[in-house]
């Protein structure tokens, strides 16, 4: 399996993480961040449906009025309310990428330790996102977190963000993907992703109890966690 996940951080609100509690803000607080705030949180075009390179609007008895695409300064980008009313909690996430993952063991060749230690690094733009990060157990976690929010009656969903190319895609996203679609500018956060549904609309967050995780998982300083682990290579059975 590629994109195994081993291990989840979070770096906002460490020691609130840290305790078990999940502060959830709705999709539409990040779609209304100021872009100003450089710190990898806002975007626009979070929850896009659609991403439309080409498209036009014509205007039945008025053809003065249309538009085509050729007069587009930019794609149409495509949202719904309904999207920007659930709630998120966003990590990066520490997994294999184009590596199998098998029984919990990452394939890999001598020759190519470097390369999978560079995807699972954080990303040099993530070290400013926290003076301390929280490196928890994925699996552990990810039950916690489900049993906690289905607990309420709420719709649990998780996965890692998908990342498209703004500048060569053209189409629509699949409905229950569209909260996990970020533009590739975005793709260093290595984004995993919970999604709840309360079936409200508004601006409020919410928070989650899951309880105290100290047992799966480490409060670390940010600018240390790349340093802090490294590659064993599997011993050879006789």
């Amino acid at each position: 399996m590629q994109n195994a996940i081993m291990y989840l951080i979070k770096m906002f609100d460490a020691d609130q993480f840290i305790n078990g509690r999940l502060y959830l803000n709705r999709l539409s607080y990040f779609q209304q961040l100021e872009q100003a705030k450089a710190d990898g949180r806002p975007d626009e075009n979070e929850a896009v449906a659609a991403w439309l390179q080409k498209a036009s609007i014509q205007f039945k008895d008025h053809p003065e009025l249309n538009i085509t695409s050729e007069n587009l300064a930019r794609p149409i980008s495509i949202s719904f309310d309904r999207h920007s009313n659930i709630h998120v909690f966003c990590m990066t996430a520490m997994h294999t990428g184009t590596f199998e993952c098998v029984d919990g063991l990452v394939d890999y060749t001598e020759d190519g330790a470097d390369k999978l230690k560079k995807q699972l690094e954080l990303h040099k733009d993530c070290l400013s996102f926290g003076q301390f990060a929280v490196v928890v157990n994925a699996r552990e976690f990810f039950l916690r977190a489900k049993a906690a929010i289905e607990s309420k009656g709420y719709v649990f969903n998780a996965r890692l963000v998908d990342y498209f190319d703004p500048e060569t895609f053209d189409g629509r996203f699949a409905w229950g993907n569209i909260p996990f679609t970020k533009a590739l500018k975005f793709s260093y956060q290595k984004e995993y992703r919970i999604t709840v549904d309360t079936k409200t609309n508004g601006n409020d967050p919410i928070t989650i109890e899951i309880g105290n995780i100290c047992d799966c998982a480490a409060k670390i300083r940010t600018a240390e966690v790349n340093r802090s682990f490294k590659l064993e290579p599997r011993a050879e059975r006789l």
